[in-house]
């Protein structure tokens, strides 16, 4: 179970960091500001949606995946910080990374970032995780702004560490806590809705993402740095994340995406 909820957690990285990194943009902002808690939060923008079909055809679940007395051992919802900082303490690689993750309602914040990711864009309060990386870097070329290939740089330990990931054994461990995800899920104004098949279409959005030939051109309106092509500029803010990683970092990122899908698909929950 450790290893499998250090595996998980990381996993939750694969997309997280999507969300965390893409908000370090702003060249004048290297921490985030304080996070205010999500239920003070209006989890999403969007009105609440009809009653959604489930599109993701899924078998049921392995025998040793969440059984009914399993579930009725899991934490609260509302206690569930307490049982996964329990988890990680002294079985992270290193210590500070535990410092990373924000537990104050780590499961919502993770359910509201999922969501969130096929957006145009995401706030602070929506992240499960600190940003652990320094401002973004551009470069001139040909008297044009550009993507440095040094930003690349910024996400080299994470894409090390997120190749290390067994995807079997965190998809074992998302569904052991799925119906945590799914309530979650719920109070974001989807009653009906399934989470796990909004995470794989959130995963099938981010797969989409196109390829982009290097350097990819930017400007500067105001603050913020903006894509200089308006096709680029009009992608998600999940999808402008991987590509602003560099192919080679977006690539591996993706390689872990598409071995997580099928099993979440082929393994996923049966019920509502």
């Amino acid at each position: 179970m450790k290893k499998s909820t250090l595996l998980f957690l990381t996993t939750a990285f694969v997309v997280g960091l999507l969300a965390a990194l893409f908000l370090s943009q702003n060249p004048k902002e290297t921490t985030p500001p304080p996070t205010p808690k999500v239920e003070e939060a209006q989890p999403s923008e969007a009105q609440p949606q009809p009653a959604p079909v489930v599109r993701l055809p899924v078998t049921p679940p392995p025998t040793d995946q969440v059984t009914a007395e399993q579930e009725k051992q899991l934490p609260a919802l509302e206690k569930s910080d307490t049982v996964l900082r329990e988890a990680l303490t002294g079985i992270l690689p290193e210590k500070n990374w535990l410092d990373m993750f924000i537990f104050d309602h780590l499961i919502r914040r993770f359910v509201l970032m999922v969501d969130s990711l096929p957006r145009p864009d995401m706030s602070y309060n929506r992240l499960p995780l600190y940003t652990p990386f320094n401002r973004f870097i551009p470069a001139e070329y040909n008297g044009a702004l550009a993507i440095s290939p040094k930003n690349y740089d910024r996400y080299k330990s994470f894409v090390s560490l997120v190749d290390k990931v067994e995807m079997m054994e965190a998809a074992e461990l998302y569904f052991s806590y799925y119906p945590l995800f799914q309530e979650a899920y719920r109070e974001l104004g989807y009653p009906d809705g399934r989470f796990n098949d909004r995470f794989i279409e959130v995963i099938d959005h981010l797969l989409a993402t196109p390829d982009i030939q290097e350097p990819i051109r930017l400007v500067q309106p105001h603050i913020r740095y903006q894509y200089a092509d308006p096709k680029l500029e009009a992608l998600s803010a999940g999808q402008k994340l991987l590509i602003r990683m560099g192919n080679e970092n977006s690539g591996a990122v993706l390689a872990k995406l598409r071995e997580l899908r099928p099993l979440l698909v082929n393994f996923g929950p049966t019920d509502n």
